[in-house]
């Protein structure tokens, strides 16, 4: 029920609504810039200062921190940068945009 009601609302602003699953695990950003050729940076981890990364972690207490670069293998970092790229494309973004990602704590995918 929630769920519908969280989905109309969403509709209500753009015609694009994606929806995840709760996972347990470290979170990841990368920035994706340009248009037809759209290149990502390198990854950073956010370590939020609470349980949940969330709008008052971020803009509130300014209290989470970001590692940069985030510390991961050379072969992890170009498969979220790959996957960064990926997503911008799939969603048709143009300019600038920022993908997340969250590294599952039990199974360690992304």
């Amino acid at each position: 029920e929630e769920l519908g009601a969280a989905l109309e609302l969403a509709a209500q602003y753009d015609s694009k609504v994606i929806v995840e699953r709760g996972i347990a695990g470290r979170e990841f950003e990368c920035g994706v810039l340009g248009n037809s050729c759209p290149e990502a940076s390198t990854p950073c981890e956010i370590l939020p200062s609470r349980e949940f990364y969330d709008y008052e972690d971020k803009y509130l207490l300014d209290a989470a921190k970001v590692e940069l670069p985030a510390k991961l293998s050379a072969a992890d970092t170009a498969e979220m940068r790959r996957l960064a790229v990926e997503c911008y494309r799939a969603v048709e973004c143009s300019g600038l945009a920022r993908v997340d990602f969250l590294r599952e704590e039990a199974t360690g995918q992304l």
